[in-house]
């Protein structure tokens, strides 16, 4: 709230630079002190009707601060520009203020001194913040869009082509920030304005009927270079930073959705439909994937079943929970695993016969294996459906394997190497 009631540009989105802020902090502290000080001096010395005058200032500023208090709960928004309602009063009880830490022999310099610095400021202002920020990316030609990007070559109704993207960074906190690097090419001549979406997926991937954590949308060239005016063949090089919510849930994947519509009015669109290079239909556009982790990793929790299994030479399973057809594993990364690996629950009868088969991905898929950094405990969840079984005793067994090559990963636990490299976890009766 104070950054943007001294200095928040364009579309609440362009910062001063980062050391003025706490300077104005130390000055808003001068002044708020040196108004107090010389309030209380002036009420000592018999100069009350002076000090009323000052203290009904401050009255206003309190009724505009605790309206903007309210607006902030009922909004969950707050910005410091909405106390300008007030800045006549604060500018005059911060001259007053600041004033009183001067000798009567400079004070009137001194004040001076400040307004001549915020009008040079001011001056500066547009030129070092907000023409930067809103300058015309360069138009680029085929052959300068890097190598090394995420190709796609998608293209949108023949008008506009995604070359590529580059995301990063590949591992990141709630509240962070995500960018999105993707290269535009026009095909052809339009009149036409096109829009970008950029859609942050959270756990569950891209749903229709769910609601992407974070989004931007915008013309390219961050709207200054609309469709209609870029020449045909030229790339826009642009570049999207999207904060992901403080809230959201974590480990998860990160699906980064791209696209291409036509804006027709307030909730009207248009999308445009894709092709890749293949000429297959681009359903849905998952430009790529980063991972979301937790500030802190989760404990094992005390009922938990504490075991030492190590699947490979990567992924340990650290402790269990069987209940009522609910297995809860918790696996730890002691090293970042090089693919995705599959989960296999089996439950087994009396004579070692599979009688029922799990098999799912981590997380459901959520929080794929490659994505776990180095100490990640993940809390991993199977439901099994034991409907259907005689009665009688069963054993359950879990392990890991690829999906590429069928191959189950070698396991190892306290006594060493285990045969079928399937451990053998939980028992439960059926009557």
């Amino acid at each position: 709230m104070r950054c943007s009631y001294w200095a928040v540009f364009g579309g609440f989105n362009i910062l001063a630079d980062r050391w003025i802020y706490p300077l104005l902090d130390i000055l808003s502290i001068l002044a708020i002190t040196g108004m107090a000080w010389w309030m209380a001096k002036a009420w000592l010395r018999g100069k009350r009707e002076l000090a009323l005058r000052f203290a009904l200032l401050w009255a206003w500023v309190g009724v505009v601060f605790a309206s903007l208090v309210r607006f902030t709960r009922v909004m969950a928004v707050s910005q410091g520009r909405l106390m300008f309602v007030a800045i006549s009063a604060i500018s005059v009880l911060g001259a007053r203020g600041l004033a009183s830490w001067a000798t009567p022999r400079i004070r009137r310099w001194a004040l001076l001194g400040v307004c001549v610095a915020f009008l040079i400021w001011a001056a500066v202002a547009p030129f070092r913040y907000i023409r930067p920020a809103y300058a015309k990316p360069p138009l680029l030609d085929e052959s300068q869009v890097p190598t090394g990007i995420h190709r796609l070559d998608w293209v949108y109704s023949g008008v506009i082509r995604l070359i590529g993207v580059e995301i990063y960074p590949k591992t990141l906190k709630p509240g962070d920030k995500l960018h999105v690097r993707a290269y535009w090419q026009l095909l052809k001549s339009v009149e036409e304005d096109y829009s970008i979406f950029v859609h942050v997926w959270g756990r569950g991937g891209i749903n229709p009927e769910g609601r992407y954590i974070a989004s931007l949308d915008t013309y390219p060239g961050l709207g200054s270079w609309p469709t209609s005016l870029i020449p045909p063949g030229k790339v826009v090089a642009d570049e999207y930073v999207i904060r992901i919510p403080p809230d959201a849930e974590a480990p998860a994947t990160l699906t980064v959705e791209m696209g291409v519509y036509e804006y027709l009015g307030p909730s009207q669109y248009r999308n445009l439909a894709g092709v890749d290079a293949h000429g297959d239909p681009v359903t849905a556009g998952r430009a790529g994937y980063v991972a979301l982790i937790p500030h802190r990793w989760p404990s094992v929790p005390p009922q938990a079943t504490k075991v030492d299994y190590r699947f490979g030479d990567a992924i340990r399973l650290a402790a269990f929970e069987w209940a009522d057809g609910l297995l809860r594993l918790y696996w730890q990364a002691e090293k970042r695993p090089d693919r995705d690996y599959t989960v296999f629950v089996h439950v087994l009868d009396e004579t070692g016969k599979q009688v029922a088969v799990f098999d799912s991905m981590p997380m459901g898929g959520d929080f794929p294996t490659s994505f776990w950094p180095v100490g990640a405990l993940v809390v991993d969840e199977h439901r099994l459906d034991l409907t259907g079984l005689e009665p009688g005793r069963y054993s359950v067994e879990i392990g890991l394997y690829s999906l590429d090559t069928m191959e189950r990963l070698p396991a190892t636990g306290p006594q060493g190497s285990i045969p079928d490299r399937a451990v053998k976890i939980a028992e439960f009766v059926i009557k």
